[in-house]
């Protein structure tokens, strides 16, 4: 994170391995890591599942700058939904800065469809990019795919999701 982001990503807990390893060991989050010859991590991609529920927002997307360009996030996305999929989880969604247009296009090349538009959602001190000179406040979108086909009657009222 510190490579891509500095001290800059809104999720803290990224920047503590113990954190994202307690969350795995609890189910929270479910991580998918991708790791360079050294051993090194190169990238690593989340399906974080905070409530109870078949849902889980993908996330914490990460590729260290030196191994970008070789297809990490699309490779570790894949993985984390067939891991979905084995799950029987029914929906993923996630948020998409606009300052990534990248993490925009893997979202919808993995299925998901463009649903709503936060408008400078963060606020202006939040940056995505250690190099980044935001001049405004950072709008989000968010995808949302569903797993399995839904089927009327499926839920007795709409799912929340948060």
């Amino acid at each position: 994170m510190y490579r891509t982001y500095g001290n800059t990503y809104f999720n803290e807990d990224v920047y503590y391995p113990a954190r994202i390893a307690a969350e795995n060991a609890r189910g929270t989050v479910l991580s998918f890591v991708a790791v360079d010859e050294n051993g090194h991590i190169a990238g690593h991609y989340a399906l974080e599942r905070n409530q109870k529920g078949p849902v889980a927002e993908g996330g914490q997307a990460v590729v260290d700058p030196a191994h970008r360009g070789r297809g990490l996030l699309d490779r570790m996305k894949k993985a984390a939904l067939e891991e979905a999929a084995r799950l029987n989880l029914i929906v993923w969604y996630a948020d998409a800065v606009t300052v990534h247009t990248f993490t925009q296009k893997s979202n919808a090349a993995h299925g998901g469809h463009l649903t709503a538009v936060d408008l400078a959602i963060s606020p202006k001190k939040e940056h995505f990019d250690a190099a980044s000179d935001q001049a405004q406040r950072v709008t989000c979108l968010l995808f949302f795919h569903w797993l399995t086909a839904p089927f009327r009657g499926q839920f007795s009222s709409p799912p929340i999701i948060n």
